[in-house]
This record gives C-alpha cells, structure tokens and sequence, in this order.
C-alpha cells in the first residue's frame, strides 16, 4: 500500500506546478493521461533498447520520435556491425536479414519522426561500413532484394512496399502536418528504396547504364530534397537529411561524368561495352601536306 502511495506522491509533484492543464491546440501539453501516457511510450522505448543487444539498442536510440537528428554514434554503430555478419553468417542464422527486418519495423510505425529516421539509417547503410567492404554490401542488397518478394506478416504486405510507409497519423505530443510529412517521406522512401533495388541488381554493364543510372538516382534525390516538410535551419533532423542528400548530389553528379566521359571515349576506362556502341569519331578531312 505505501508503494502505491508514494507513487502517488511522485506523479503529484511532478504536475503540481501546472495548475491549468491547457489542449494541444492551443500550445499546452494536452490532457494528464496523454502526457502519461507519451512517457510511458518513452520509458518503455528506453527500457527495450537497455535490454536488447548492442545492434538493436542503437537502432532503437537512431529511431527516436522527435525532431532531433539522429546521433553519429548510433547510426554508426549500426553501420558499423554489418562489418561482423560474415563471421556469424550460417545456413541457420542470416544477420543481413535480421537487421532489414528490424529496420522494417521502424518504417512501417505511423509517426513520421521515427520513418524518417529508419530511411536515414537505411540511406547511412548504402554507404559501405567503415570496418566493412564490398562483401558486406553484396550481402545487404541480397537480402535487401530477398526480402522484397517476402509477405510481412505484421503489414499484410510485403516488405519495403510503399503503402505501409506512407501510414502516418499524427501524433499527440507532437505538431507537425501530416501532409507535409507525409509528401516528403514519399519522395525520400522512393530515392532509398530506388537505391537499394538498384544495388540488389548489380553494377552496370556499361558506361551509359551507368549514367543513365546516376541521373535517375540525382532525380530521385533532387525530388526528395524539394519535398523537405521545413527548413534545415530550423528543423535538425530535416538538415541532417539535407547533408546526406548533397553529399549524395555530388557524387553522383561525378559518376554521371565519367560514366559519360567512358561512353564518349570508349578506351579511357575498364568497361566492357557489351551492346553499347559508342559514338563514332569523325575523320577529318583535311589533306596531309606531303614532302615532295
């Protein structure tokens, strides 16, 4: 009996400085059991991600529901522990799978903060890890592809298919537009979902795939980053975003141009041009003066 009354005691004084409980929609924090009921979310999330694994922890703390940008250290760590699935890797146990699948998980939530963040970590993750290499990422996109042509049974969908990302609702301890948020995280899902399809199908076979390839994914990326529900400047997850995005930009804007340099001069890179003619160099008609 005197736990359940010092509790009480603790949740009175907590809220005994707000002597007038003010609505949302007039800038308040809402009803007692809704500010209850969003910390007890938060509790909850905090006490999962201090008994799951080190993976799994991170991935929970990187997909936080606020605005703030998903900290280096756990989008890193992510990252950073593909580099030891090939050692654990087993006919019985595929890690690539079990990290797409918890990052599944985060995307099909109905707050918008938390599916940002999930695309985050999957765009963080089409960079090769740091401790990792190539075989690490031919891993992920296998399993990437894998997955796609597999029902999930908690969206009656399959995986990585758009309509269950594009659930949201909004949210009582938080104001942003739904629509807005809804937009942007379309055009955002399309570049990162377009990416890893993209990497699950292999290289290109020639220069021009390959530009035509770099031009479709700088749309995609332009598209996403005209899409942005506010302004970097005031909304830090939203810039941490932006980054990522420009960064991406220039690249590609880079392999656009050797892919087209390699297609114009066939010789200057190690392509082979299967089935890819190159524009033929006019002979020039000038005369060769000759010695008499």
């Amino acid at each position: 009996m005197w736990r359940i009354t010092l509790f009480a005691m603790l949740v009175a004084c907590v809220f005994a400085s707000k002597k007038t409980i003010r609505p949302k929609s007039l800038g308040g924090d809402g009803q007692l059991k809704d500010r209850l009921r969003a910390k007890a979310k938060g509790w909850l999330r905090e006490a999962k991600a201090a008994v799951s694994s080190d993976f799994e922890a991170a991935l929970l703390k990187a997909t936080r529901p606020d605005m703030a940008a998903p900290k280096p250290k756990h989008v890193e760590s992510v990252a950073l522990s593909v580099a030891a699935f090939e050692a654990y890797r087993s006919p019985d146990c595929d890690p690539y799978g079990s990290l797409l699948h918890k990052v599944w998980s985060r995307l099909h939530e109905a707050d918008a903060r938390t599916v940002c963040k999930a695309c985050y970590v999957l765009h963080r993750l089409l960079s090769a890890p740091r401790a990792g290499g190539a075989v690490e990422f031919a891993g992920l996109a296998a399993a990437y592809a894998m997955l796609a042509q597999r029902s999930s049974a908690k969206t009656d969908t399959r995986y990585f298919d758009e309509r269950p990302v594009l659930r949201l609702q909004s949210q009582k301890d938080a104001d942003y537009d739904v629509r807005k948020w809804r937009k942007f995280v379309a055009a955002y899902w399309a570049f990162v979902d377009g990416c890893w399809r993209s990497a699950a199908a292999g290289p290109p076979a020639t220069p021009r795939a390959a530009a035509a390839a770099a031009a479709a994914a700088s749309a995609l990326a332009a598209r996403a980053a005209l899409a942005f529900p506010d302004y970097p400047r005031a909304n830090d997850l939203v810039a941490s975003v932006a980054r990522r995005l420009a960064a991406d930009l220039d690249a590609y804007a880079a392999a656009f141009v050797v892919a087209a340099v390699a297609w114009r001069r066939p010789g200057s890179f190690s392509w082979q041009l299967a089935g890819d003619v190159a524009p033929r160099r006019r002979k020039s008609k000038r005369k060769k003066n000759r010695k008499p």
